[in-house]
């Protein structure tokens, strides 16, 4: 998976470094250059991001500048880079969680409080259906299904 996803950056970076402007086709942004900030950004910055991923991105110069010069122009900030130890906790939990072993959470015995809020959450979500349900019964606000009204209009013709 690295290998294709060095590949991957590689190529990013040749066509950012031979664009005519400080953008994938130019001068100008376009819809690639947002979603491609997206994915860098991200990466660079989510303490769930592998660190094999970030190091890979750090190869490349081109793509730190890329992020670093959107970060500026748009949000006139730069993205903020997870710190290891935070990336370090989300790696060791990712390879828990891919060796089988059972998630913290799973193991966690629950609180009274957690389960009565929990509790009454379901009771919330069930009034608020409920009402959204009556609404639409008793003010006559709601769609209509059916073919009756199709048919009707088609023995017009």
């Amino acid at each position: 998976m690295y290998t294709s996803l060095a590949d991957a950056y590689a190529a990013i970076a040749e066509r950012l470094n031979a664009s005519d402007g400080d953008y994938f086709f130019g001068g100008k942004p376009s819809s690639l250059d947002a979603l491609l900030y997206g994915h860098l950004a991200f990466h660079q910055a989510a303490p769930v991001t592998s660190p094999e991923i970030r190091h890979q991105i750090s190869q490349h110069p081109v793509l730190r500048k890329y992020v670093d010069k959107i970060s500026k122009d748009v949000f006139q900030r730069p993205v903020p880079f997870a710190s290891a130890s935070m990336s370090q906790e989300w790696q060791r939990r990712a390879d828990a969680a891919a060796t089988g072993s059972r998630n913290a959470t799973e193991n966690k015995q629950h609180t009274k409080a957690e389960e009565e809020l929990t509790s009454k959450g379901k009771i919330w979500i069930g009034f608020a259906a409920a009402a959204v349900i009556a609404f639409g019964l008793f003010s006559g606000q709601y769609i209509s299904i059916g073919v009756e009204e199709d048919l009707e209009e088609d023995e017009d013709l």
